[in-house]
This record gives structure tokens, C-alpha cells and sequence, in this order.
């Protein structure tokens, strides 16, 4: 364990601690022995001092952290001998800790007594030989804001450190800010990513100074890279309008194919990556073990640049609508000449009808003789059922 892991300043004195406490045990057993006879100071105090003991040490010893702890549920109270980490206190029916301070998830119903029907009361040796180790630990918050008239959801990291002993063992959220990045066309972006992981190794977790601030370094390096592979306007015209993104749309998957980026390991990191059976990603080098990333914003770093090419997406998805309209008609168009080139008939019928859709053709065919003064006769209605077939199956 390196230099700069604190223990927490008592209140009161050591020494003063543990004369309290021989205090509360003994205390009223000596006052006993100056009212009572013999047999029955003995009896009364040997009575007292067992029912002290428990209270003393539950009530007193372990709220102060002195030689007893609570272990809570699925997380580490760190413990330390010499000024360095020597071992954990931690109460759990899913994880396990080996002697390598490794987490194991392996199931078991099995508690200790006094952590089972005390609490999760913990002996862990005697003070001042062993103590509580305290760090300073570095983490990210983040904060959500939902905008009232747009229904959009911003989101900001702020910086957190905090004086602590425990870790959590358990899977949690960890969310990231990423600057200074571009893109395919090089727009500089930013990224508010999170990371759903573990803690898997508590001794290299705890052999890092700062163990979320070297895996922030290490993701946005190696995000950094990654995101040169798109341009601006397939990562920013996603959202526009104020529109959430789809569960499909390629920001959505941007967490996934970032995993099995990774996941190559071809020597694009240098830190060792390994896949677990279990399709999770352990980063041995800083003791961390990922299930999946998740990107929750993204965006330009120039405001106005992000709204230019928020409306040049805009702009290139209605031209490629246009496109495909125009492609479609011009289908249309091939089969309606192509009929009137089979009976000869002006063009005029043709771009009237057209004009008119399927639906009113037949409207005015069946109801009027409008066609039929414009064709020129009875014989023009097997023609135009034919041109009306035609446009029907060219919109289908």
C-alpha cells in the first residue's frame, strides 16, 4: 500500500478509549465488593461482567471502530496494520474475497455468528497494531436535468473526494466527462459516458493513488481513438428537434461497439484486458471488471458548430427523401408511358391522371363521362383501367 492512506482522528485519546471501556466492565463488580458479603458480590459481579462485555464491546468498541467493526452487506471496511493495507471486513451471501483480495462472485448462505445475529459485529485485531485504513477517494457525480417544454434531458459530471473506508463491492454506475476529441472530419466533441462495473482485485484497486481518476485516463484514450471512426453528423444529427434517441440509432450502440473495442485487445491499450466467461471485460492492470458502457450525451464543442450540423443531417436526410420521392415518380411515370406508347394515346390522359391519384381517377371514370369525352369514346375504358393498374402497383 502506498504512502497517503489516512487514519481518521479519534475524538478522544487511545488510552482513553480502553479505560472507558475496562471501566464500564469492572467498574461496578469493584463497588460491589465494598457493600456486598463475599458470595454474593461474587455472583452479581460475575453476572454483571458478562452481560458488560457484550454491551461494552457493541455499544461502545465497535461504534468507535476500535478492534470491532460493523461489516455491512456487499462491502469492504478496509483494515490496515503498519500503515499498510493488510485486509477486509466485509459481510456477503453473493461475493467472496480470497486470500489475493480477488472478489469472487460465489454464492453462499453461510455467515459467521456474530455477523449473522449481531449485526455484522467483526473483530479485526487489536488497536493500535491494526487498525481502520482511511483513503481519500477520488468519484465522479452525476447530475441529470430535465428541461420542462422540450422534454430533453441534460447532463452534467462534477468531482467529487471523499474520506472513506469501505468500497462497494457490489456492480454500480460510474459516469465519465470526455473532452478534447474529434471526429472523422475533425469537429472537436465531447462525451458524458457511463460505465456499469466492479470492483474485482480490492489490493490493485487499492495500489492506485487515484483508481476511478486512472480508469477515466485510460477510457477516454482509448475512446478518443475509437470515435475518429465517425463523422460529426452520424454522432450529432441524431437528436434533432429534441427528439430522444432510439434504442437502434447508432448513438445507442455507440456503448456497445466501444465494449467490443476494447474487447480486441490487438494492442491499441497499455493495460492488460481480459474477457471473463461470463462475457464481461476485467482490466487486471487497475482492478476494475466492466459489464457495459453507455454513451448519455454527445455533442460539439462549439455550440453553433453543433447546430450547423445538426441542420446539415437535417438538410441531407430530406435530400435523400427527395431522392427516393423522385425516384419513385419517375417509376410512376415509366409505366403510365409505357401504356400510353402501347395504344397511342396523347399525353395529355397520362399527366391527368397522374395528377388526379388512383382514387379520384376511378372516382370520376365510374361516376362521370369526363374520360370519356377526353378519350374519345366507350372503347378507351379498357386503357384506362390498364393506366390505373399501372399507377396502382407503381405506389404499392
Amino acid at each position: 500500500m502506498k504512502k497517503g492512506k489516512k487514519k481518521l482522528p479519534l475524538r478522544e485519546s487511545l488510552p482513553m478509549i480502553y479505560i472507558r471501556a475496562i471501566a464500564y466492565v469492572f467498574a461496578p463488580p469493584v463497588i460491589m465488593w465494598f457493600f456486598l458479603s463475599g458470595g454474593t458480590a461474587f455472583v452479581l459481579s460475575f453476572i454483571y461482567i458478562i452481560i458488560a462485555i457484550p454491551f461494552t464491546v457493541y455499544l461502545f468498541l465497535a461504534h468507535r471502530g476500535i478492534c470491532f467493526v460493523f461489516a455491512q452487506e456487499n462491502v469492504a471496511t478496509l483494515i490496515q496494520c503498519g500503515g499498510k493495507f493488510s485486509g477486509v471486513v466485509y459481510s456477503s451471501r453473493k461475493l467472496y474475497v480470497d486470500e489475493d483480495f480477488e472478489v469472487i462472485e460465489r454464492p453462499s448462505t453461510k455467515l459467521d455468528f456474530l455477523k449473522k445475529y449481531f449485526g455484522g459485529l467483526t473483530f479485526y485485531g487489536i488497536n493500535p497494531f491494526k487498525d481502520i485504513l482511511y483513503i481519500d477517494l477520488k468519484h465522479n457525480k452525476l447530475r441529470e436535468k430535465e428541461t420542462d417544454q422540450l422534454r430533453e434531458r441534460s447532463y452534467s459530471v462534477d468531482k467529487t473526494t471523499k474520506l472513506t473506508s469501505r468500497i462497494d463491492l457490489r456492480i454500480t454506475n460510474y459516469s465519465m466527462f470526455f473532452g478534447e476529441m474529434e471526429t472523422r472530419d475533425r469537429n472537436q466533441i465531447f462525451v458524458i459516458m457511463t460505465v456499469t462495473l466492479r470492483v474485482s482485485n480490492i489490493y490493485t484497486f487499492l495500489k492506485n493513488r487515484d483508481p476511478y481518476g486512472r480508469l477515466e485516463e485510460f477510457l477516454w484514450a482509448a475512446f478518443r481513438n475509437f470515435i475518429r471512426e465517425f463523422g460529426t453528423d452520424e454522432l450529432i444529427g441524431m437528436s434533432i428537434g429534441g427528439e430522444e434517441k432510439a434504442i437502434d440509432s447508432q448513438v445507442a450502440m455507440l456503448g456497445k461497439e466501444f465494449f467490443d473495442y476494447l474487447a480486441q485487445d490487438d494492442g491499441k491499450t497499455n493495460v492488460k484486458i481480459k474477457i471473463l466467461d461470463n462475457g464481461r471485460m476485467q482490466i487486471e492492470d487497475l482492478g476494475f471488471e466492466i459489464v457495459n458502457f453507455a454513451v448519455l450525451d454527445i455533442g460539439l464543442k462549439d455550440a453553433t458548430a453543433e447546430e450547423a450540423s445538426k441542420m446539415l443531417y437535417q438538410a441531407n436526410k430530406e435530400r435523400e427523401a427527395t431522392i427516393i420521392r423522385a425516384e419513385g415518380d419517375a417509376a410512376k411515370v415509366c409505366l403510365l408511358a409505357e401504356v400510353c406508347q402501347k395504344y397511342g394515346i396523347r399525353p395529355e390522359l397520362q399527366m391527368l391522371v397522374e395528377k388526379m391519384g388512383v382514387d379520384q381517377a376511378n372516382y370520376f371514370f365510374w361516376q362521370s363521362n369526363a374520360f370519356r369525352d377526353i378519350t374519345g369514346g366507350p372503347d378507351m375504358e379498357k386503357i384506362l383501367l390498364e393506366i390505373l393498374r399501372k399507377i396502382a402497383k407503381g405506389q404499392s
